[in-house]
């Protein structure tokens, strides 16, 4: 196998690992909505239950709007990790022919 094709196997190797790592990474950023606590803790001090139901509604849009932000996030590097893998393939196709030709 020619050196080039060696040493771009192995960037794009890494690539890929650090894209899988990304994409794998644990995240604290996804949110379900508002916390229990501060909704019982808000009807508690007497807000009104239209209002305490405006607010609970309000942070879960909140919440989808983050989670949907990170998942695109996640899913862009995704589809980067797979055009790295077609390039791994074409890489190594390239190294095959260019040592059968010589």
């Amino acid at each position: 196998m020619p050196q080039w094709a060696q040493w771009a196997l192995l960037g794009i190797l890494l690539a890929v690992g650090l894209c899988a790592f990304i994409v794998l990474l644990p995240t604290r950023q996804w949110l379900h909505g508002p916390s229990a606590r501060i909704i019982l803790k808000r009807w508690a001090e007497g807000g009104e239950t239209m209002d305490v139901k405006v607010e609970v509604a309000q942070a879960l849009v909140d919440a989808q709007r983050r989670n949907s932000d990170e998942l695109g996030r996640r899913s862009r590097v995704y589809r980067m990790a797979v055009l790295l893998l077609l390039a791994q393939v074409l890489v190594l196709a390239a190294a095959v022919a260019y040592s059968s030709a010589t």
